[in-house]
C-alpha cells in the first residue's frame, strides 16, 4: 500500500536535508513514521508546504519527502492557489493508494474535494480550530488584548490581532474540511462528538498516538522530586491559561512558601503576550517562585519532569495534549482542567485530578491534595503510567492505523 502523508510541520529528515536544527512540535508524527516504515507492505511519502523553502523532493531511508515551497514569513495558517496546486501535483506524481492528512489546521484536507484526485483521503484530528477560536484570547480583558499588540507589529502586519484574524479564517476553512470529509481519525470523546455533529455520515476511526521513547524510558519517583514544585511545559498563548496557575501558586504560597513553578519556554519581555505574562508574575509577587526552562529536547524534558512534584495543565481548550500524556507515561501525578478531550485522558481520582478550567481556587486545592499526601501522588502516578503505556503502545497504535487505512482503501 502506497501512503502519502501531508503534515503541518517538517519531519526530522527534512530538517537534516536542509542542514537545520529540528524545532517545534509534531513529534508524535515522526515517531509514528519510524514505526510505520517497519511494515513491509507499506510504502511511504511525506509532503509539507513550508515558508522559506524551495520545492524539493528527496528520498531518505526508503521514504520520499516532498516540500512545497512557500514565500518566506508567510503565516503558518495561510496558503495560496499555487500551494494547493503543487500539493495536488505531488499527489498525482507519487500516485498513492491513500492520502493521510495530519490535522485540519491547514488546507490539505480539501485536496480531493474538487474530485480531480480520485484517491481515498483520511484526516487525523489534532486540535479543532473552530472550537479553539472561541478561547483564543483566554481570560484576558479587552485592555490586556490591546496591550498585547505592539505598535511595531501593527506596522508590519504582525502580532496577535492579525493572528486572530488568520485563526478565524482557518477555523472557517476547517469547518469546510470536516463537513466535506469522508473519513477521520480521532482519539477522544470530544473530537468524535464534534466531528459527528458536523458530519454525521463521516467514518470515524479510533487511533492512538505514539509518544517519544524518552518518556517511557524514565519514570517519576516520589523519592527524587523537589517538593512543592509544579511544572507546565507550554504556556505560549492565552488559550493555555497560565494565569490561572499563577493565581493557584499565589494561594498555595501562603502554606507552602518554597513553592516553585517551572514553565517550558522563555519569556521575551519585548513581545506582547510574553510581556503581559512577565508583568503578571511581577504584580503577583511571584518572581522568586517561577522559573522558565527555555527550550528542552525530549531527553531534557523527561529529566525535568522526573524531578517535580506535580504536572499541571490549565488550558481552556485541548484535544489530547501530548505534554499531559508524556507526564502520565512517566508516572507523574497530574492535575488538569476539565476541558475538551482531557476527560478521555484523565479519570478523575484515579489517573489524575481534574478542576473546572479557570478556577484557581479549585486548582490550588487539587495541587494541595497531592502536596499533602505522598500515597495519593504515588497512586495517581502509577495508575496514569499503566494507562498511558496501554494507550500509547506502539504495536497497538500501528495496528489501529493500518486497520483504518485498509478499511477505506478496500
Amino acid at each position: 500500500m502506497r501512503v502519502l502523508w501531508f503534515t503541518n510541520t517538517l519531519m526530522p529528515a527534512v530538517y537534516r536535508h536542509f542542514g537545520r536544527t529540528a524545532t517545534g512540535g509534531g513529534h508524535w508524527m515522526s515517531v509514528l513514521l519510524e514505526a510505520l516504515k517497519m511494515e513491509s507492505n507499506i510504502q511511504l511519502a511525506v509532503a509539507t508546504a513550508h515558508p522559506g523553502l524551495k520545492d524539493t523532493h528527496f528520498c531518505d531511508k526508503g521514504i520520499d519527502y516532498f516540500v512545497a515551497g512557500q514565500p518566506n514569513r508567510l503565516s503558518y495558517l495561510s496558503f495560496c492557489q499555487k500551494d494547493f496546486k503543487r500539493c495536488q501535483e505531488i499527489t498525482k506524481t507519487w500516485a498513492p493508494d491513500i492520502i493521510h492528512v495530519h490535522g485540519t489546521e491547514r488546507f490539505y484536507g480539501l485536496l480531493t474535494k474538487e474530485k480531480n484526485i480520485d484517491v481515498p483521503l483520511i484526516i487525523s484530528l489534532q486540535g479543532l480550530l473552530s472550537e479553539y477560536v472561541h478561547k483564543f484570547w483566554g481570560n484576558l480583558s479587552r485592555g490586556e488584548r490591546l496591550r498585547m499588540q505592539t505598535f511595531r507589529a501593527l506596522l508590519h502586519g504582525r502580532g496577535w490581532l492579525f493572528d486572530y484574524v488568520r485563526y478565524r479564517k482557518a477555523a472557517m476553512r476547517e469547518l469546510d474540511i470536516i463537513m466535506s470529509g469522508k473519513n477521520f481519525i480521532g482519539r477522544t470523546d470530544w473530537d468524535k462528538a464534534h466531528t459527528k455533529a458536523l458530519n454525521p455520515k463521516a467514518g470515524y476511526f479510533q487511533v492512538g498516538e505514539l509518544l517519544r521513547p524518552e518518556f517511557s524510558s524514565q519514570s517519576w519517583s516520589i523519592g527524587k522530586i523537589k517538593r512543592y514544585s509544579i511544572i507546565f511545559t507550554n504556556f505560549g498563548s492565552p488559550l493555555k491559561n497560565v494565569e490561572t496557575i499563577f493565581k493557584a501558586v499565589a494561594i498555595l504560597k501562603q502554606d507552602f512558601p518554597p513553592i516553585n513553578l517551572r514553565l517550558g519556554g522563555t519569556v521575551y519581555n519585548f513581545e506582547g503576550y510574553h510581556r503581559l505574562v512577565a508583568k503578571k508574575i511581577q504584580s503577583m509577587g511571584l518572581n522568586e517562585n517561577i522559573e522558565f526552562l527555555g527550550y528542552l529536547n525530549a531527553m531534557e524534558m523527561s529529566e525535568a519532569l522526573s524531578g517535580y512534584h506535580v504536572f499541571c495543565i490549565a488550558s481552556l481548550m485541548e484535544n489530547s495534549p501530548n505534554s499531559l500524556c508524556e507526564a502520565q507515561l512517566m508516572g507523574m501525578p497530574c492535575v488538569a482542567g476539565y476541558a475538551g478531550g482531557i476527560p478521555s485522558l484523565v479519570e478523575e481520582g484515579k489517573t489524575g485530578l481534574l478542576f473546572p478550567p479557570g478556577d484557581a481556587a479549585v486548582l490550588a486545592h487539587r495541587i494541595r491534595e497531592i502536596f499533602e499526601s505522598d500515597n495519593l501522588a504515588m497512586d495517581l502516578g502509577a495508575a496514569a503510567r499503566k494507562e498511558a503505556i496501554r494507550r500509547h503502545d506502539p504495536e497497538t497504535v500501528v495496528k489501529q492505523l493500518l486497520s483504518a487505512y485498509e478499511a477505506i482503501v478496500t
